[in-house]
């Protein structure tokens, strides 16, 4: 995501085109991160509508089209980020395929990691609904 933004950042100026791909660049990249990150309350919206990149094939077919765009900017880092993005693509194929146990040990950690904010969560808001409930009585 971030060297998708740099090549955003290094496109000739002035041409709407390149202005409009670079937007689609970014959008890509932010949600490639959010993919990554697997945070709850954007897994069911990503899943629903950005299904394709539970497919290692299309995943894969996704990062090549990310890959293509900013070798079309012509310039070095253009060709840079496309040349990282594929090779982020095609290890990021090898690893879903080779070791098909990463996604299921990676949800496994995010659904630990979900439990441990909403208790965090619940104790914070115990822990409001309590100071709130002294101010009250203190009050009368």
């Amino acid at each position: 995501a971030v060297a998708l933004i740099i090549s955003m950042v290094y496109t000739p100026p002035l041409s709407i085109s390149l202005l409009v791909l670079s937007s689609y660049l970014t959008t890509a990249g932010l949600l490639i991160c959010c993919i990554e990150l697997d945070l709850s309350f954007l897994r069911s919206t990503l899943s629903l509508n950005f299904g394709f990149t539970h497919s290692p094939t299309l995943r894969f077919v996704f990062y090549i089209l990310l890959s293509v765009i900013p070798w079309g900017y012509h310039t070095l880092v253009g060709k840079i980020v496309s040349v990282g993005v594929a090779v982020v693509g095609v290890l990021n194929v090898y690893i879903l395929c080779k070791y098909p146990g990463y996604r299921r040990e990676r949800e496994r950690i995010a659904r630990e990691e979900e439990e441990r904010m909403e208790e965090l969560f619940k104790r914070e808001l115990r822990g409001r609904m309590v100071r709130r409930m002294v101010e009250a009585e203190v009050l009368l």
